[in-house]
């Protein structure tokens, strides 16, 4: 077993976020000695032990955690110079915790995240057959379907210098891969083609034009889209349905159906009031820990005291005579600007779901530290433009 003293030197966060805060690990690593380098070894190894043991039992966040754990762990410690063996099964260790990652994020559809995992591994060997065919299934996933197939060819490539045995299985692997691409390929050619036939009878296109933009038609949509597509209309077709049974059975009590909602105000998300009533039941994706919660409120605040951002939000606040809900409208806008290169940098999505679940991240940490509450509504006053703007609105 890993000596404690040890084992709480390399307790890691499991927070998830692909390659760190910014980006990629230090060139500079920690040199440890035979003893040290062992204990990193060995509990390295519980990690990834822990991690399969979960991926066997399909619990994919689980396991996802726990790879992300021992990546977080390996990537940072070296052995001295003359202990080869010990550097050698470090960087192994290494390689198949990224190889797990990948995997496992494979399983959840983060083809961002499986598709950085893959690239790590493959920094560490160039022709490792396994990163190279999960990084063709992120590539799928994400729609890039030439990179996937080109990435399929290296993989052809590598194993045809395989023994028998392995090579067979291999290739009838990527086979499998490239029908499924050209499969889907081949389904949505087959959908446009309906829909331009159909546009075309009701005279869309004008003459001497493909589309009616001058533009060519959308690409394919990967596995992934049609299965978000699928999923969307099914649940259309449910709410629809449900709707309907309700006021029916309202009417057979002779009640009178309830009057149409109103369409809903905009909400400005911040990380003391994350927006909407059930964001506790988002579906997430990450977490991070407190340093990272502080410093992600530090690089907000800095963000917003720009000098620039404070006069596009007091002329958006003029713009609008001081009305609140037609300036939350614009400043939404105004704000996104400089929130999604943020979101890209700490691994979230660039989208209003991925600003959600950032402000869900850090609140989190605000609701139970007051220093990082305090800082957190510094940063919301700034977001509204300080004391000259609107800072208060969101309070009412």
């Amino acid at each position: 077993e890993v000596e404690e003293d040890l084992m709480d030197k390399f307790v890691v966060e499991a927070d998830c976020i692909p390659g760190g805060i910014d980006g990629e690990a230090p060139d500079r690593k920690q040199v440890l000695d035979r003893r040290e380098i062992q204990g990193v070894l060995d509990f390295g190894q519980q990690i990834k032990s822990e991690g399969n043991e979960a991926f066997a039992n399909e619990n994919w966040e689980g396991a996802l955690t726990r790879y992300c754990q021992g990546d977080e762990l390996l990537k940072n410690y070296r052995a001295e110079p003359h202990l080869d063996k010990e550097n050698k099964e470090l960087k192994t260790m290494h390689r198949a915790c990224l190889n797990n990652k990948a995997n496992a994020a494979l399983k959840m559809d983060q083809w961002q995240n499986a598709l950085r995992a893959a690239e790590a591994a493959l920094k560490l060997k160039q022709d490792d057959e396994k990163a190279l065919f999960r990084k063709a299934l992120a590539l799928e996933g994400l729609g890039r379907t030439d990179e996937a197939l080109e990435t399929l060819d290296e993989v052809e490539q590598i194993a045809l210098d395989m023994d028998e045995e392995f090579r067979e299985a291999i290739m009838a692997d990527v086979q499998e891969r490239r029908e499924e691409i050209k499969d889907i390929e081949k389904r949505a050619a087959v959908d446009y083609a309906k829909l331009f036939k159909a546009l075309g009878s009701k005279e869309v296109f004008s003459a001497g034009r493909f589309l009616a933009d001058g533009t060519s038609p959308p690409r394919a949509l990967t596995a992934a889209e049609e299965r978000k597509l699928k999923a969307m209309k099914d649940k259309q077709e449910y709410l629809a349905a449900k709707a309907k049974h309700d006021a029916e059975q309202l009417k057979k009590e002779g009640g009178q159906p309830a009057p149409r909602a109103l369409p809903k105000e905009p909400e400005m998300p911040t990380p003391n009031r994350p927006a909407g009533l059930g964001y506790r039941r988002f579906e997430r994706s990450r977490t991070i820990t407190r340093p990272q919660a502080e410093q992600l409120l530090d690089q907000l605040l800095e963000l917003y005291s720009d000098e620039d951002f404070q006069k596009k939000v007091h002329a958006e606040a003029r713009a609008v005579l001081y009305e609140t809900q037609p300036f939350l409208r614009r400043l939404k806008k105004t704000a996104f600007v400089v929130q999604q290169p943020l979101l890209a940098k700490w691994g979230f999505d660039e989208t209003e779901e991925g600003l959600q679940e950032m402000m869900i991240c850090l609140n989190d940490h605000t609701l139970k530290d007051t220093k990082l509450r305090a800082k957190a509504d510094e940063t919301t006053k700034m977001l509204y433009g300080g004391e000259d703007g609107m800072w208060g609105i969101d309070a009412a």
